[in-house]
């Protein structure tokens, strides 16, 4: 348990446009392991003391850990930095996990458990992914009703997910195993890890991707207000119809 605090995880990893038209991802995937990170880390969580066991941190951080969106990356595949692979792909999940369920609809769960004195603890030490466990409930309660409903088909949407991990020390495995008490850091600074970025990726597809000169700001602005207005309006309907039905109903347009 103790390597787990040297350890981090990166829940979004990514580029914005006009940056995504220029590998800008790559960018980002290589600025992840660069030793400014770990100065942070360290100045953020160096001998504080946690809460589960009041051991204190050593604020090492050694090892970072991400998912793809949907399979196989193509941000995080193949990145390498003198010969050494940057992130290292180590198999995929199972699949696990809910599309986009609106507010309103979490509220109508929420609602109906706790009108059966039922509260899905949230925050800190309660379980990992509130929602997750909120419908995962939700729907066991139904089943105690005589609904049917599978929690397989609800909860396993069947996109799985390249698990990669991104080795900040030389020795990172052997040091986590404790077989070794002292990491091997890469020590890359982020300017070294630029400017290999530029010669291998930027000024290259800066060449055959043109798309980077005819961006606007505005336009792209307006495209992804205009996407997010038109998904609420349609989630906001659907809550509406649904919000209209009895519990029992709503289970069955839920699922």
């Amino acid at each position: 348990m103790e390597s787990l605090n040297e350890t981090m995880d990166i829940y979004t990893l990514g580029a914005l446009p006009p940056y995504n038209f220029l590998l800008g991802g790559k960018l980002m995937v290589l600025t992840a392991v660069a030793k400014e990170i770990r100065d942070v880390y360290r100045q953020k969580y160096g001998g504080s003391t946690t809460i589960i066991n009041g051991r204190k941190d050593s604020g090492e951080l050694v090892l970072l850990t991400t998912t793809s969106a949907f399979g196989k990356s193509s941000i995080y595949n193949r990145v390498k930095y003198k010969g050494q692979p940057v992130c290292i792909p180590v198999g995929y999940t199972k699949g696990l996990g809910y599309t986009y369920i609106p507010p309103d609809l979490i509220q109508v769960m929420k609602d109906y458990l706790s009108n059966k004195g039922i509260e899905v603890q949230t925050g800190y030490g309660a379980g990992p992914n509130y929602r997750f466990r909120l419908i995962s409930r939700f729907i066991t309660e139904l089943r105690k009703e005589g609904i049917q409903v599978s929690k397989n088909e609800v909860l396993q949407q069947g996109y799985q997910k390249e698990v990669y991990v991104f080795p900040l020390a030389r020795n990172c495995r052997e040091y986590l195993l404790r077989g070794e008490n002292t990491p091997e850091y890469y020590d890359w600074s982020f300017n070294e890890l630029a400017e290999y970025w530029k010669e291998r990726y930027l000024y290259k597809r800066a060449k055959t991707n043109l798309e980077w000169k005819t961006w606007d700001k505005k336009k792209v602005l307006d495209e992804l207000l205009g996407t997010y207005q038109l998904s609420f309006e349609v989630c906001r309907a659907g809550s509406k119809n649904i919000l209209a039905t009895e519990r029992r109903n709503t289970a069955c347009k839920l699922v």
